[in-house]
């Protein structure tokens, strides 16, 4: 199951769209990046499937984990990216402005 189940989605969709993946350097954790009522969410799981929910939890070896979006975020881009150190994972958003252009704000 791609989705944590936390009742954000909608039980008559079955279907997941539009999922990334992107890997901690060491493997030991990932992000799903995916499209999920009207906006995309981003949770941070280690390889036993566990989400990370808070916004910043240590690993086994103590260092700290954070996560993208636990709710669905309108406008949220793809892919996200982590930090080479591992610490931090980002997403963006893309934002539009009143003048039709748009500005992107880090997550």
């Amino acid at each position: 199951m791609i989705d944590d189940g936390d009742q954000t989605g909608d039980p008559m969709q079955n279907e997941i769209e539009s999922i990334t993946f992107s890997w901690r350097g060491d493997a030991k954790f990932f992000s799903t990046n995916y499209q999920i009522l009207n906006g995309r969410k981003s949770l941070t799981r280690d390889i036993n499937l566990a989400v990370f929910k808070s916004a910043a939890r240590a690993d086994a070896e103590g260092g700290v984990v954070k996560s993208v979006s636990e709710k669905p975020v309108a406008n949220m881009c793809k892919p996200v990216a982590w930090q080479p150190s591992g610490g931090i994972i980002a997403g963006f958003q893309k934002v539009p402005l009143q003048n039709g252009k748009y500005k992107y704000k880090w997550l």
